[in-house]
């Protein structure tokens, strides 16, 4: 609930120029940088506010600025008291309004709702990387940069992934959490944010969070029984595929065990039903794990390349081999379909400046059957100096095509198909649970895991329709009985022998 708005402070360098909004604890300001001419938005913390809210805020201005350089998480510029000790941040300007506001005037179409938390995922993946859950996604807290782009922000009830223990914390919003947050005790994790962000797309198709009952009960009260309790609704929507529905079904279940594990592989089912549907394929930005720092040590004018890839399966190919691919669920829909000869999901490192946003650098993909097609054709087309331009969308429909580039630099994955899982171990966890571990002997970035289930360990089953996909190197899986486990690595196109594990103990 809102209060009177405080005076906007008097900031060096810094002229006010209007009132953008506010909150219970803070206001926030539009304001123009001098000297620069930079718009940028202040959020000042009002006076009177207790020492919980106090280090909140001051959290919120850390994770931000460990987050700063991600293009869909809104950028910090600087933090400070102001001369009446008030804390403020200065942040990215970001025009209004917010999705809330945008979806209350009518809902997106599929395409851009797609779009906007396939962009989002990669946001939430990367802080889930460094460390830190959100726990507060919702329309309201996503904005949209200058160019478009959404961009998540407000991280003031964000926690440490290895202190978020428990739900029912401070400023929960009830329309957008899920059943553990609403429940005192109950354990949260990466799955959490997964729900509030499929919670946000649900709403983004229908207008509204997905347990709002129009005409009926709408307090905190009446909508927690209904997060809790109620099966999530289908959208209603006739141009809606059953493979969104069915993925926001599994990314909304009651059980955080059901749930997509990460917000990575949520945005894989959705860039797989992008491609069901004709429509251009997201990038995933994400921090690269497995990507060590490289710091250049001649002279001051060195550069530090830090790991974050684009996972974009619409960027122009250069090279055959060692390309990661999208995971696809079973039933999500087609992986993704080639308009132009690309690769089907290429990795790109991206450097992190101090300053702003990362810029990409295309790498190499890998084709599947479709695509090497297209690829020998531009290849015959080159040699014969003919032009090959790309075609349209299919059914004569127009779509926003992605700029294509010229590659500055690849850097392959590697030539080498992944090899065999070792150190497998697979244990009995209750009547229909196995846990399943195993590692990597040379993991690579965006290298997946498809896990089957076998019955009979002497009859091995490896049908893609009941295929588990995970990017984790453990697992706890449900069972219908059985106690074997095989286990693959996927590296785009190549997947390594499987391995076979049981617990017939």
């Amino acid at each position: 609930m809102s209060g009177p708005h405080v005076a906007p402070p008097q900031l060096p360098g810094f002229e006010y120029v209007e009132l953008l909004g506010g909150g219970g604890f803070s206001d926030v300001f539009k304001y123009e940088q001098l000297g620069l001419g930079r718009l940028v938005a202040v959020k000042v913390l009002l006076t009177d506010i207790d020492a919980d809210v106090h280090a909140s805020f001051a959290a919120e201005a850390s994770v931000m600025a460990q987050l700063s350089n991600h293009p869909s998480i809104v950028s910090i510029y600087q933090a400070a008291i102001t001369p009446d000790g008030r804390p403020y941040l200065v942040m990215e300007f970001c025009p209004p309004p917010h999705l809330l506001v945008r979806l209350r005037k009518r809902p997106l179409s599929v395409a851009k709702a797609l779009d906007v938390v396939v962009q989002l995922c990669g946001a939430v993946e990367t802080a889930h990387r460094l460390g830190i859950l959100h726990r507060d996604i919702k329309p309201a807290n996503i904005l949209f940069t200058e160019f478009g782009r959404a961009a998540l922000t407000d991280f003031g009830i964000s926690v440490n992934t290895s202190s978020a223990g428990a739900g029912q914390g401070i400023g929960v919003s009830v329309p957008w959490a899920p059943p553990e947050q609403l429940t005192a005790g109950a354990p949260m994790g990466a799955s959490s944010d997964v729900y509030s962000l499929a919670a946000t797309l649900w709403a983004a198709l229908v207008g509204h969070s997905p347990f709002y009952a129009p005409g009926g009960a709408n307090d905190s009260v009446s909508l927690g029984a209904r997060v809790k309790g109620m099966p999530v609704p289908p959208t209603g929507r006739r141009d809606v595929p059953e493979s969104l529905e069915r993925a926001l079904r599994t990314a909304m279940a009651k059980s955080p065990h059901e749930r997509f594990d990460t917000a990575l592989s949520f945005a894989r089912a959705l860039q797989g039903i992008q491609a069901e549907l004709h429509q251009p394929v997201t990038t995933v930005d994400v921090l690269d794990e497995h990507v060590a720092d490289v710091v250049a040590e001649e002279g001051v004018g060195g550069t530090r390349v830090s790991g974050f890839v684009s996972i974009d399966p619409d960027v122009p190919s250069t090279s055959p081999s060692g390309s990661t691919s999208p995971t696809v669920h079973p039933g999500w829909g087609a992986p993704p379909v080639g308009q132009s000869p690309r690769g089907d999901d290429a990795t790109r490192l991206r450097a992190r400046s101090a300053g702003g946003r990362s810029s990409a650098a295309p790498g190499a993909g890998s084709h599947r059957a479709p695509l090497v097609v297209a690829g020998l054709l531009v290849v015959l087309a080159v040699v014969a100096g003919a032009i090959w331009l790309g075609t349209r969308a299919p059914g004569g429909t127009e779509q926003e095509e992605a700029p294509v580039t010229k590659p500055e630099a690849v850097d392959p994955i590697g030539p080498a198909g992944p090899l065999t899982p070792t150190s497998v171990s697979v244990s009995v966890r209750g009547p229909d649970q196995l846990r399943v571990a195993w590692k990597n002997p040379d993991p690579q970035p965006g290298d997946t895991y498809s896990l089957h289930l076998q019955a009979d360990p002497s009859a091995l089953s490896l049908d893609p329709a009941h295929a588990i996909e995970t990017d984790r190197t453990t697992l706890v899986v449900r069972s219908g009985g059985e106690r074997c486990v095989t286990v693959r690595t996927v590296r785009g196109s190549h997947v390594s022998e499987p391995v076979l594990k049981c617990d017939l103990g």
